[in-house]
């Protein structure tokens, strides 16, 4: 989905797109609520890295690779709910974290990018080099991860990915750009791959960005709502940086979010950018 480019020509329509809009905010708004409430979390601060680079291995795009790290944390966070007092089941799911992740991967290239879907070949020879050539893993053993890993998600993968409320927010900023602040952001295909490309540092440095914020905000970085609005905010910053408070106030109240808490989520973003991160971003 978010690969698509976005037309000009064609926001006259972008209000198509709200009906998909108001099903991900609801479900958002669910999530967001249950991992506030919730502490039995699995948490890796090395796992979008790791699992971002599985992907791109596998040349999978952002949706794909969004998916993957979206089903295996559900599946951890599951795993760990059930078996947290359980020491033995806990080493053995971490044992072979591995091999859960690249089926993660194979199962999301099923399900979001159907004509690049990884075979279960492909899958096996990475997961025997993972266990330095244990030949004795078999393709039946791939099915049998799979299978657990769906039937502990409980077969649920509607998931709410960043990416999806990225691309329809860029419609949102795209069209409100070109008809308030034509010559401020002209390039807005670049505002497009800038957001994108924030938006995989944001979840591959998610602890050391957000572990500041107070304890009563420390959960709004799990808003993916929120998150994307401030990721989009950044990459208009570093752009054309006068424009970040009027797009910031335009998308809060377009999508019903606190201004004061997207430009907090922009701001601890900023500042834990390098001046080589905003190199490569404007590259």
């Amino acid at each position: 989905m978010y690969d698509a480019i976005v037309n000009l020509s064609d926001l006259d329509d972008v209000s198509i797109l709200d009906d998909i809009f108001v099903v991900l905010c609801e479900k958002n708004a669910k999530n967001t609520f249950f991992n506030k409430s919730n502490n039995i979390r699995f948490k890796n601060k090395r796992l979008p890295q790791l699992l971002f680079h599985l992907c791109k291995s596998f040349q999978l795009n952002s949706e794909t690779k969004y998916f993957a790290l979206e089903l295996f944390t559900v599946f951890a966070n599951k795993v760990l709910q059930k078996y947290y007092t359980r020491k033995d089941k806990i080493k053995l799911f971490c044992s072979k974290s591995i091999s859960y992740m690249l089926v993660c991967v194979q199962i999301a290239s099923k399900m979001s990018n159907h004509y690049k879907t990884i075979s279960q070949r492909s899958i096996l020879a990475q997961i025997r080099n993972a266990h330095n050539g244990d030949k004795s893993l078999t393709k039946a053993d791939i099915l049998a991860i799979e299978l657990e890993i769906l039937t502990t998600v409980e077969y649920d993968l509607n998931f709410v990915l960043p990416v999806d409320f990225l691309e329809i927010l860029l419609c949102h900023v795209q069209k409100y750009l070109y008809s308030c602040h034509p010559k401020e952001i002209s390039d807005c295909v670049k505002l497009k791959t800038t957001s994108s490309s924030i938006l995989d540092m944001v979840y591959i440095r998610h602890h050391q960005m957000f572990r500041y914020l107070e304890d009563s905000l420390s959960y709004i970085a799990e808003d993916k709502l929120l998150l994307s609005i401030s990721v989009v905010c950044v990459a208009v910053f570093l752009l054309g940086g006068k424009l970040i408070d009027s797009v910031s106030g335009y998308l809060s109240e377009r999508c019903a979010v606190n201004n004061e808490h997207v430009l907090k989520l922009s701001c601890c973003i900023i500042e834990h950018l390098s001046s080589d991160d905003k190199t490569k971003l404007l590259c």
